[in-house]
């Protein structure tokens, strides 16, 4: 992506999508760069905290328009840029989409074996006739809180990722919207998980659950 902008609306709106993977580079006036990185004080070193705070993760390139050579390196750039957006594969050159990738998979692996090892030892008793502890409540709670937080966050890397995709009506944005109304569900609330914490740290040693409330004794 060519980034012509200056100042703050567009640098800005061309650092979102640089956050979100996409290779931005900057085109600058030469000698001077954009007009904000002479603003300041406050300066980081040499760098206006203005500038950098609206311009991060991007490249940079300076270009003289009045200039016939500079107009052709533009118009050359401009047309590298058309002919490699959307094209199949383009995700996979990108670093921060490979990061996010193996984060969103360890994310789902470790939420699932979770729910797995829960639900096994809950089987095992459910076997044997026997009633679960508290700690093993709290865990089959934790469980259902946590994957749906952790689907959340699935959800929400490939919907960043789908760039315009997502904003078609779709799989994807049926995905992104279900798992954004199921983490407003009472079982994976903020006082679920602050009743989790008490009773898996230790505080609240004779404390019984009654569905999602951790009631200590009288």
């Amino acid at each position: 992506m060519l980034d012509l902008t200056r100042v703050l609306s567009g640098p800005y709106c061309t650092m979102l999508l640089a956050d979100l993977g996409a290779r931005v580079i900057k085109i600058e006036q030469p000698g001077t760069g954009d007009d904000t990185r002479a603003w300041g004080p406050p300066f980081v070193g040499d760098e206006s905290a203005y500038f950098l705070s609206i311009n991060r993760n991007k490249e940079s390139l300076t270009l003289n328009f009045k200039h016939p050579e500079g107009r052709r390196l533009l118009d050359e750039l401009a047309a590298n840029v058309r002919t490699r957006g959307g094209r199949t594969g383009t995700q996979a050159t990108s670093e921060s989409f490979l990061e996010g990738y193996a984060k969103a998979e360890g994310t789902y692996r470790a939420a699932r074996a979770l729910v797995y090892e829960v639900w096994g030892e809950m089987s095992r008793l459910l076997e044997r006739d026997e009633r679960p502890s508290i700690r093993l409540q709290s865990l089959i709670r934790l469980a259902m809180a946590h994957v749906q937080w952790a689907s959340h966050d699935v959800a929400m890397f490939v919907y960043t990722s789908a760039g315009t995709t997502g904003l078609r009506a779709g799989t994807i944005q049926r995905l992104f919207r279900d798992m954004h109304a199921g983490t407003q569900h009472l079982i994976a609330s903020p006082p679920v998980f602050r009743a989790l914490g008490r009773e898996l740290a230790g505080l609240a040693p004779k404390a019984t659950w009654r569905f999602v409330d951790l009631i200590d004794p009288s």
